[in-house]
């Protein structure tokens, strides 16, 4: 290497090592900290971008537009253009044979509806038009306006059908009609000519087209020559020879010469004709314009004979049958010949100077007419005319022929396959045969008459509990039978007791409407059992046994009695049945004990007096005669009764009011029912009108379904028992008039059986009740039901004073003693296993012997009606005070502390004494200790419970885990009490004492994630990447805490939670994203791990972040560059500034910065001659140093460039330039 230049070298690298120690350390001094830019993410084009886009349904989700059509198929409309369409025809084809073969379509097609919804969901119909047969045979094709915005597919248009009640709506239904909008739509009809096909060789008019022989008179052209039918034609032609064609489908329409080709002459003298259509209303265009469009074939032969020959099609208003009415818009196009010029095929354009042989097809093409915005929403039609101005027998031999006549957009249509049918909710009300509601039946629809295997059925569904009521949902239409099955509740008893299949129903139930509701009467008898004993308090303890038929030969249930003695049976109607009531008691050792039997005859319901009740008052025995205004109050029971409550309820009424004189007027009635308990208000009324008319002097009333239905009614389960009928009017004269009241009344078994009731009540000698005395009942029952009867009764403790000490059952712990009247009981009293005596201390027979208040071993007594005795035990002498007997507890223990989930024991001594504690002793079983487990401080509730155990010599205890109550997370103290009772005894005071529960001690340590066996303590990343925290939670080394709560904080964050690591069980990770600290350095996370019952810990930690990696022009340390520049030459310099992890460019940078100096020759600074500079950036996220090169002097320069972004490496760069002086050559 040259001296000179190592020397440099030399020199420039000393330079750098005091300028990284000086001068560069202060430019980094002065570099402020920001905000590192989070670029967004950008797409390119070869990225596949996955969107969610829409799909069609074969399925609307619109609301059912009219309910009385059961069918619709969705109509798919998609419009591919950039302009959005309004009232624009389209169409759809769609076999019609198979949908009316299957009866779900009208034969005739009047059914069909065309609905649209719009933005709101709201449906309107659709002006449209159909062609049955077309375009085959057994398919249909159904024109319609549509609204569909631009470039999108929509589903918002429906074909209704499915309503044989229904006729074509005329003011939708779009056929040939007159002009104006409201007759027409969007669609040009019959623009092919395939729709109306009639063979002959002159037509006048075909579907949606009329022809003239003539021209309108606003053309001036001559009168028209008489019709020669061999030479001239007008009709629909399917003829492909010579210069006739047809441009779509079978036909076009040809009008003029009959031959088949005119360019060299033809034989027609009658040449003259107009073609229009029906008026169409032109679409409304959004983003665009429309245009129409018509095929046309013009052809023509001039013989030169100097007569003008013309052609024009044209848009018009003001439809008439009368062509010189009709009033021009514009032309379209008009050709006309060119008199003596040697061209016989030749047209000119009229309105330009375009010459065209018609002996070519350059006039057998689309026209195309942009319709102006201003006719946009009105009607017009189309005229095409031929026509002469001197005389039609002028040697023209001309034809003209049109087709395909259409707008110029073309929609894509599609009818969905899928038919969504309309269902119905069919609502089935079961009655029996008296109109009583019948719960539980089960109700089954089956559309019988289709084939088996095409059969559809619904159910069985259970009719309710309340109202009867079987809800079908979702049911097609179609026609169905009823089948209902009742089955007696908890047996095997199943018949059907309906079949709408039968006779009486042969047509079924045709579901034709949104809604149906059905009342069946189905073969179903109603029995209301009521018993009662002899006092008439309800037989809650027993049931009835019903049979058959007259004997007792087949059980068909045996009906528990409620809490008011009443039972409901439900059977056949049949002629009879036999019951039995049965007192049920397992208290009593003759049990089940028979009260009663008896039969239920049908014959004997059915007659007025039993089933039906008649009443009727006359008005003018209740009203005053002179009343102007009157008030007719009358209340009507059960039972025939007008004044007592009944045991019957009512399931409809008849109430007729006649009035036979005109001067008397009722102006209003009120009907209000009467409730089980005799009460009724306003609150129950069931009925009102105060409408003048007859329709009101006759109601009926079902008590199920009143035009009124109060809160209370249904609260009552419909139990009428009476009515209250208010009627009130006005009269000018004397009053005359009557109310009649039929009442249908349900069948009611009311009995009253020979049972009777004794409340035996055992008190002290001070009169206080003593509770755990058994009372001993027993005799002989001379019946047929023989045998030694016996039961024992236990006094029983009461809040009440009054109540303490009555004796009931054992086991039926709510009834007293409770048997059979008259007969003759024996009562003993036993008090903690020995037997005492008693005294009669007061009863409510007065005619009770009571032995003169003396002591008695046994009482004898044979109650004959309910009656209520008190005993007072007798202690036998000696002073005995039954407030000596006492209890108490002592020496009560528990475990003073426990680690969550280890054993408490909690124990106690129950003591007691009978002498006010002169002796006491350890208590004696039966006795009970029940502990209870509490929390602590406010809101404190008892958490557990426990019967403590005796174990001998008055001591109780129990054990239970701890882990059934909370340790928290640094332990937990409960509150415990004691609570003991003895027959016989007074309550001890409550034992109280309380336990702590420490929480288990836990450990939590950081692992690293890869390596979770490895234990760490603080982790290393770099800035932007994503680093893993795992910890571990655990109790012991082995045992790892599951379902923890672990979270951590750092920074300025809420705590964030960890989640449990799927790969590593036992294990919690969580990952943080590294550039959320925005400056790199050394950042402290705060880890908690919290589980119930365990210690919770807080573990601290370093999450070190280090800035990225980077290099500068692709060298990760100190660049080095080296350059020679002419002199007056640019010389820019390019730095990329990349990040090593991933390759990108970093721009937007920190700091760009340069500083230079000039050296002499021998690399030493020349003083004075130094400066710094920025860097700039470019559009691909490089920096340009420009040291405008060719602005300095020749000689050796040093640059020191640096770049630098927060939370990456800066790097530096020594440049080494040397501008040289040009050298020039020359010769001479």
């Amino acid at each position: 290497m040259n001296r000179k230049i190592k020397k440099q070298l030399w020199v420039m690298s000393l330079i750098s090592i005091v300028l990284l120690t000086g001068m560069f350390g202060s430019l980094l001094n002065n570099i402020s900290n920001s905000t590192s830019n989070l670029n967004n993410r950008t797409e390119t084009d070869n990225e596949i971008i996955k969107k969610n886009e829409p799909m069609a349904s074969v399925l609307g989700t619109h609301s059912w537009w009219d309910k009385n059509y059961h069918s619709r198929q969705l109509i798919n409309i998609t419009n591919p253009y950039s302009v959005g369409l309004n009232n624009f025809g389209v169409s759809i084809s769609f076999n019609y044979s198979t949908l009316v073969n299957a009866g779900n379509m009208n034969s005739s097609l009047k059914d069909i509806r065309i609905i649209e919804y719009d933005s709101e969901g709201n449906p309107y119909q659709r002006k449209y038009y159909f062609e049955i047969d077309y375009p085959e045979v057994e398919n249909v094709t159904v024109w319609f306006d549509t609204n569909v915005s631009a470039g999108v597919s929509e589903l918002d248009t429906y074909l209704y059908y499915g309503n044989d009640n229904i006729e074509i709506n005329t003011t939708y239904f779009m056929n040939e009609t007159a002009d104006g909008i409201a007759n027409n739509f969007g669609w040009v009809r019959n623009g092919n000519f395939e729709q109306d096909i009639k063979v002959g060789s002159r037509i006048n008019d075909v579907f949606g087209w009329y022809y003239a022989d003539d021209a309108p008179s606003g053309l001036t052209g001559v009168a028209p020559s008489t019709v020669d039918i061999n030479t001239y034609q007008h009709n629909l032609s399917n003829t492909l020879d010579g210069q006739e064609y047809i441009q779509e489908g079978n036909y076009a329409f040809k009008f003029g010469d009959i031959a088949t080709s005119v360019a060299s002459g033809g034989s027609g003298d009658d040449i003259m004709g107009t073609l229009y259509s029906t008026p169409f209303v032109v679409p409304e265009v959004s983003g665009g314009t429309i245009s129409i469009q018509a095929w046309r074939n013009f052809r023509i032969y001039d013989n030169q004979n100097n007569k003008l020959f013309y052609y024009k099609a044209r848009i018009c208003n003001v439809f008439s049958a009368d062509i010189d009415s009709h009033v021009s818009l514009s032309n379209i196009e008009g050709w006309e010949t060119i008199s003596k010029n040697g061209k016989p095929n030749t047209v000119k354009d009229s309105f330009g100077s375009t010459e065209i042989n018609t002996a070519g097809d350059l006039l057998m093409d689309y026209i195309t007419y942009e319709i102006p915005e201003q006719y946009e929403g009105t009607t017009i039609f189309l005229q095409f005319t031929v026509y002469v101005i001197d005389q039609e027998f002028a040697g023209f031999a001309s034809f003209l022929q049109v087709d395909d006549v259409k707008f110029n957009y073309n929609l894509q249509v599609n009818l969905e396959s899928e038919v969504e049918r309309r269902k119905s909710d069919v609502t089935i009300i079961v009655r029996d045969v008296d109109g009583r509601i019948v719960p539980n039946a089960e109700v089954l629809l089956l559309n019988s008459t289709a084939p088996i295997a095409e059969q559809i059925n619904y159910g069985p569904i259970n009719s309710s509990t309340d109202e009867g009521i079987a809800l079908f949902t979702g049911v097609i239409y179609k026609n169905y039978n009823i089948t209902v099955n009742y089955t007696i509740p908890n047996t095997n008893y199943e018949t059907v007791v309906f079949n709408g299949s039968s006779s009486t129903y042969p047509d079924g139930y045709e579901i034709v409407a949104a809604q149906h509701e059905f009342t069946i009467f189905i073969d179903i008898w109603t029995i209301d059992f009521e018993m009662v004993d002899y006092d008439e308090e309800p037989l809650n303890y027993g049931y009835v046994a019903v049979y058959n038929n007259t004997d007792t030969s087949e059980n068909l249930v045996n009906l528990t009695l409620d809490s008011n003695g009443k039972a409901t049976f439900r059977w056949k109607n049949q002629s009879n049945y036999n019951y039995e009531v049965y007192y049920d008691n397992i208290d009593y050792n003759l049990n089940p004990t028979q009260l009663n039997s008896s039969w239920i005859k049908r014959d004997n319901y059915d007659i007025v007096g039993e089933k039906i009740r008649k009443h009727s008052v006359l008005l003018n025995a209740t009203i005053p005669k002179d009343a102007p205004i009157f008030t007719v109050n009358e209340t009507f029971y059960t039972n025939g009764s007008r004044t007592e409550l009944g045991n019957k309820m009512i399931n409809s009424a008849k109430i007729n009011i006649t009035t036979q004189r005109a001067t008397t007027t009722v102006t209003s009635i009120s009907v209000y029912y009467i409730d089980k308990n005799n009460y009724t208000d306003d609150n129950y009324r069931i009925y009102y009108n105060n409408t003048a008319g007859a329709d009101w002097y006759r109601i009926i009333i079902d008590m199920r379904n009143p035009s009124e239905t109060p809160a209370t009614l249904a609260g009552d389960k419909y139990g009428v028992y009476g009515l209250r009928i208010v009627a009130t009017g006005t009269n000018t004269s004397l009053i005359w008039g009557d109310l009649n009241v039929t009442l249908f009344e349900t069948t009611n078994i009311y009995n009253v059986t020979d049972l009777v009731k004794m409340n035996i009540r055992v008190i002290n000698e001070v009169g206080v009740g003593i509770v755990d005395v058994l009372v001993n009942v027993n005799g002989s029952i001379a019946s047929k039901w023989a045998g030694d009867f016996n039961v024992t009764l236990e006094t029983r403790d009461s809040a009440s004073p009054s109540l303490k000490g009555i004796a009931y059952g054992r086991v039926n712990t709510q009834v007293t003693f409770w048997y059979l009247r008259g007969k003759t009981y024996n009562f003993t009293l036993d008090f903690f296993g020995s037997h005492k005596d008693l005294i009669i201390n007061s009863s409510s027979d007065p005619g009770a012997w009571d032995f003169n208040q003396l002591p008695v071993y046994r009482y004898n007594y044979t109650p004959l009606t309910q009656t209520n005795f008190t005993f007072e035990l007798y202690w036998g002498g000696g002073g005995v005070n039954s407030s000596w007997f006492q209890t108490r507890f002592k020496d009560t223990s528990v475990n003073d502390s426990v680690t969550w989930g280890e054993l408490i024991t909690i124990q106690t001594n129950f003591t007691s004494t009978d002498d006010n504690w002169d002796t006491s002793s350890a208590i004696s079983l039966p006795a009970t200790a029940t502990c209870y487990i509490r929390s602590t401080g406010a809101g404190s509730s008892t958490l557990l419970q426990y019967d403590m155990n005796s174990i001998g010599n008055g001591i109780f205890r129990v054990n239970f885990s701890s882990s059934l109550l909370s340790a928290g997370d640094s332990g937990e103290l409960y509150s415990i009490i004691i609570v003991g009772s003895k027959s016989g005894y007074s309550s001890p005071s409550n034992a109280t004492n309380s336990v702590f529960i420490d929480a288990v001690s836990s450990f939590l340590t950081m692992h690293d994630y890869y390596n979770s066996l490895n234990s760490i303590i603080e982790i290393n990343v770099i800035y932007g990447e994503l680093v893993n925290l795992t910890f571990r939670y655990y109790k012991s080394p082995n045992t790892a805490l599951l379902g923890a709560t672990l979270t951590y904080k750092w920074l300025y964050f809420d705590p964030i939670q960890f989640y449990e690591d799927p790969l590593n069980p036992g294990y919690y990770t969580t990952i943080i994203n590294s550039s959320v600290a925005e400056v790199w350095g050394l950042k402290s996370v705060e880890i908690t791990a919290m589980q119930e019952n365990y210690t919770t810990q807080t573990f601290f930690t370093s999450l070190s972040i280090t800035e990225r990696t980077t290099s500068l022009n692709g060298e990760s340390d100190l660049l080095y560059l080296s350059t020679k520049v002419w002199v007056q030459n640019t010389n820019p310099f390019e730095f990329i500034y990349q990040d090593t992890m991933d390759g990108e460019n970093i721009g937007n940078l920190t700091s760009m910065t340069y500083i230079w100096e000039q050296l002499y020759s021998n690399g030493t600074r020349i003083p004075g001659m130094q400066g710094s500079g920025i860097l700039f950036q470019n559009n691909e996220t490089k920096h340009i140093l420009d040291f405008k090169t060719e602005l300095k002097e020749i000689g050796n320069y040093y640059l020191y460039v640096t770049l630098h972004k927060q939370n990456y490496k800066p790097k530096s760069a020594l440049i080494n330039l040397e501008i040289l002086s040009r050298k020039f050559s020359y010769a001479l």
